[in-house]
This record gives structure tokens, C-alpha cells and sequence, in this order.
């Protein structure tokens, strides 16, 4: 099976680390996996293995006003890009944010989606 997994970094806490385990035992069972961040995976702080294709796409950004709504729409482009080439059976997102980023891109696509919130929604607010 073809599998895309998304998260914003590997740079931090606990959903990183599942990520990075998940994403490492799912190609040692024999899965291709595609590991996509949206940092530029320059901090991580979690390995995968070398069975993992990492496609990190380096669209963080903090700006905001005008720039901040260009900078969406280029995460949103090239997220649904990155996805649409590694050609999946099924993409699994984690966190909050990066969760709604991977519905909208993959908006009018057949690819089955799976996101998972790794926070408690109630202590912690989306924009």
C-alpha cells in the first residue's frame, strides 16, 4: 500500500514522535511511505528510517496580512502537489491545523483521508 503521511515538522512533541514511529514502522512492514512536512526538515528531532521517502516543502511561514493569505494558498498548492505525485491509496494527517491544510488540498480528489487530533481541541484554539 501507498501511504502519504502529513505533519506540520518533526521538530517537537508528541505527535512528532508517533509520526516519525508510525511512519518508520509502516515501511518496515513493507508500505511505501511518503513522509510530508511542511517545514524545510533542517530541526528535526526524530529519525525515520531510510525505507521513508521525506518530502519536506519548506512553506512555514508567520507573516502576516496580505502575505500571510499568499502564503496559505502556496501551502495549499504545493501540499496537494506533493501528495498528487507520491500518488497514495490513503493519506493520514496529524494536528489540528495541518489536519484542515490537508482537507481543503485535497478537496475533489478520491484519495481516502484519515486526520487525527493529538491535542485536547478544547485547550487549544484554531485561528
Amino acid at each position: 500500500m501507498k501511504i502519504s503521511l502529513v505533519i506540520h515538522s518533526l521538530q517537537g512533541g508528541g505527535a512528532e514522535r508517533v509520526m516519525a514511529g508510525l511512519a518508520s514502522r509502516l515501511a518496515g512492514r513493507g508500505h511505501l511511505v511518503t513522509l510530508i512536512t511542511l517545514d524545510d526538515a533542517t530541526s528535526d528531532r526524530f529519525e525515520i528510517s531510510a525505507a521513508v521517502k521525506r518530502l519536506p516543502l519548506g512553506v512555514m511561514s508567520e507573516r502576516r496580512g496580505l502575505w500571510a493569505i499568499r502564503d496559505r494558498m502556496r501551502r495549499l498548492v504545493r501540499l496537494r502537489g506533493a501528495i498528487r505525485s507520491a500518488a497514495p491509496d490513503v493519506v493520514l494527517s496529524f494536528c489540528d491545523a495541518t489536519n484542515v491544510l490537508v482537507l481543503l488540498a485535497m478537496i475533489g480528489t478520491s484519495i481516502p483521508i484519515v486526520v487525527s487530533e493529538r491535542s485536547d481541541p478544547a485547550a487549544q484554539a484554531l485561528s
